[in-house]
């Protein structure tokens, strides 16, 4: 099963142009008195969106600490997956193809996801890459216009 879905995933960056910048299991760090430094610093750098994933209300998010993080987590029981995925901008190009752009890993955007295992988060990931993309795509045609 393993192989299977690392098979997916790496077919599903391959194709639709993404990666992986952070993976973090809440269910290992969050049980320790001390927070591993990489995953210190996503926290101190990203909360409100970090928060948002794993289903902290936004106002909620917003007023967040660190400690709150960390005892929401463990009060929810949350103890799957944490990833930061990236995909670049695209830059569509003009004309009746919509589907022809070019990008650059230079520029681009990234989200946090949570869910209990990779098969669960693969279908958000990409869910949030064609989100990305037709967004970029909307951006294009206004900048042609």
């Amino acid at each position: 099963m393993t192989k299977k879905i690392n098979e997916q995933i790496t077919d599903s960056a391959r194709e639709n142009v993404w990666r992986f910048e952070g993976i973090f299991h809440l269910g290992a760090i969050v049980q320790h008195d001390s927070l591993p430094p990489a995953f210190r610093d996503a926290i101190d750098e990203e909360l409100v969106e970090i928060a948002k994933a794993v289903g902290v209300p936004g106002k909620k998010a917003l007023r967040m600490e660190t400690d709150e993080f960390v005892e929401y987590v463990l009060d929810k029981n949350l103890t799957g997956l944490l990833l930061n995925v990236a995909t670049p901008v695209r830059e569509y190009f003009e004309g009746d193809d919509s589907c022809s752009y070019g990008f650059s890993w230079g520029y681009y955007g990234t989200e946090w996801l949570y869910g209990e295992d990779l098969a669960a988060l693969l279908p958000k990931i990409e869910a949030w890459v064609r989100e990305r993309s037709d967004e970029d795509r909307r951006k294009s045609a206004r900048k042609a216009a």
